[in-house]
């Protein structure tokens, strides 16, 4: 079974760095864990395009490869990658590929088989491809992710899901029969492994 995994705030913790860099830069007090919806523009009081623009900007930076892994993810990543074919399905741009295949290396080695990359952060949209559209092409049966739109158009598509709690989806409620939400690795792992 091919599994497709979510990269930031699923396996990297790319929310909490990337708020901590944006309040050091702008001088704002923007938390992670406050977030209430998908978009940076609230938090960071700046349009869409701005926001893009500032992610853009923090790519750039080295604080990409020193970004941590989501708490457990390393330690069920490596039993999960014996049983299953596991694929990075992001959708971050693919300028920035180098970098994340970089980080993916360091932290889970050979366990990640491939590395997708939608392009839906990105200031292209001409190379949009949706997670649904990707979890197709590559026969995934079950898509790991922290963010309720990606989960319910896969859901749409009869893809599984697990949703990762966050601080941005926490408040939502969902309901749907494949969709099962998920605290943490651990309980991810369990179900799983």
């Amino acid at each position: 079974m091919i599994i497709a995994l979510d990269l930031d705030d699923v396996l990297a913790q790319l929310g909490k760095d990337i708020h901590t860099y944006h309040n050091e830069l702008y001088g704002t007090h923007a938390s992670f864990e406050t977030q209430t919806d998908y978009s940076f523009s609230t938090n960071w009081n700046c349009t869409e395009e701005e926001v893009i623009k500032r992610i853009y900007d923090f790519y750039a930076t080295d604080r990409m490869l020193s970004l941590e892994p989501v708490e457990g993810s390393i330690h069920a990543i490596t039993p999960m990658s014996k049983q299953y074919e596991l694929h990075i399905v992001t959708a971050r741009p693919e300028l920035t590929r180098n970098i994340t295949e970089q980080w993916v290396k360091k932290h889970f080695g050979s366990c990640i088989t491939h590395i997708h990359m939608t392009g839906q952060c990105s200031l292209d949209q001409s190379i949009k491809k949706t997670k649904s559209q990707i979890c197709k092409e590559i026969r995934a049966e079950l898509l790991i992710d922290d963010h309720i739109d990606y989960v319910m158009e896969c859901t749409r598509n009869n893809v599984k899901t697990l949703l990762l709690e966050t601080p941005i989806n926490r408040p939502k409620l969902v309901s749907h029969p494949l969709i099962t939400r998920v605290k943490n690795w651990k309980e991810i792992e369990d179900l799983l492994t």
